[in-house]
């Protein structure tokens, strides 16, 4: 028994740390990135910089297929013993009606809603041939046209953004390094900060993939 429970608190530690590293870390980036789709590049918005910069520094990374394979991995397993902890816990946001409770509750859900967008997101355009890589700013301007996947995309940034800072804040708790109420409350401000620049940077990509609609 005692050997269960070991495996299950190291197992718990990975979970949490794979949402920081790679994936946390990657969110972070990927948003920069797609940020840099409204770069003013003297001659166009966004399509001549993102293409032959941003799509194409990503493409001659060294290992880069090792390297998505690695991040798809932990994202998997990140989300599956995500569901694991999900199905052994007990919701009781009805009983007690505590922010912790709701933010724990929130964090699982956004949890689901956010791997269906990353799988959606990845199949549309990782996936989806090199008529779609050779030229991703203009599929992405094309796809956001729809109202529809705009606003998909609108709130699968909001969920992936709330989903990394919230937990940053969790791990701060579980990892003992916010156990006091002061320093929970400094977690929770730097979590807020970063929620705001991941937003702040999502919705500046998708405002450069279709300008029209923010207008």
């Amino acid at each position: 028994m005692q050997d269960g429970l070991n495996r299950h608190f190291l197992l718990r530690k990975l979970h949490s740390l794979t949402g920081l590293v790679p994936a946390g870390v990657f969110l972070l980036f990927h948003m920069w990135e797609n940020s840099l789709s409204r770069r003013d590049n003297m001659v166009e918005y966004g399509a001549g910089y993102y293409n032959d910069h941003v799509v194409k520094f990503i493409n001659d990374i060294n290992y880069i297929r090792l390297l998505e394979v690695a991040l798809l991995g932990s994202i998997l397993f990140h989300a599956v013993y995500g569901a694991v902890i999900w199905w052994q816990s007990r919701s009781n946001v009805t009983q007690y009606k505590y922010v912790n409770n709701w933010g724990f509750f929130l964090q699982r859900l956004t949890a689901l809603v956010t791997l269906a967008f990353i799988l959606y997101h990845v199949a549309s355009t990782r996936f989806a041939g090199e008529a779609v890589t050779g030229d991703l700013f203009g599929h992405m301007a094309s796809s956001l046209r729809n109202p529809a996947i705009m606003v998909v995309y609108m709130v699968g940034v909001l969920l992936a953004s709330f989903h990394l800072a919230y937990g940053i804040w969790l791990m701060a708790i579980t990892w003992g390094v916010a156990t006091h109420p002061r320093a929970q409350k400094l977690m929770l401000a730097v979590g807020a900060g970063l929620f705001a620049v991941l937003v702040f940077m999502g919705f500046h990509g998708l405002w450069g993939f279709n300008q029209a609609f923010f207008a």
